[in-house]
């Protein structure tokens, strides 16, 4: 909360109890520079190193399922180009990789892709094929 402003912990007191979707509904766009006692926040030491150990981009093994990645390109807080990296890695391992790259910040996507996320899971349930489009990721 040290790197948060006053209205940034606001934000987080007023959303701790939604789930992502409700919080990203109750915020739309929100930027994170609208959030941070200073700027470049999380480029700080503390913030960095939870980020990395929390992030797909620097684990070195792969899935065996196949993945939906739904990921904006004008992500504030996960750049595109090392998430297309990462799911470029996944594919030269032979994981199968449908990749949606909706408009949109980071908080708006979980929210606005969750429901092919959903049609995503279904159709595996229901032994659907997945689709793959690992020979479309973009550098």
């Amino acid at each position: 909360m040290q790197y948060l402003s006053e209205s940034g912990r606001a934000k987080v007191r007023a959303t701790a109890g939604d789930c992502i979707d409700d919080a990203a509904i109750r915020y739309p766009l929100l930027r994170v520079e609208q959030l941070e006692a200073s700027p470049r926040s999380l480029e700080r030491p503390p913030v960095a190193r939870m980020l990395r150990a929390n992030s797909p981009l620097h684990i070195d093994r792969v899935p065996r399922a196949p993945i939906y990645h739904y990921h904006s390109a004008l992500d504030e807080l996960a750049p595109i180009r090392p998430a297309r990296a990462t799911m470029r890695r996944f594919c030269e391992h032979g994981v199968v990789v449908q990749r949606v790259e909706p408009l949109g910040g980071h908080l708006t996507v979980v929210a606005t892709g969750a429901p092919g996320a959903m049609r995503f899971l279904a159709d595996r349930f229901a032994g659907e094929p997945p689709v793959d489009n690992c020979a479309s990721i973009p550098p």
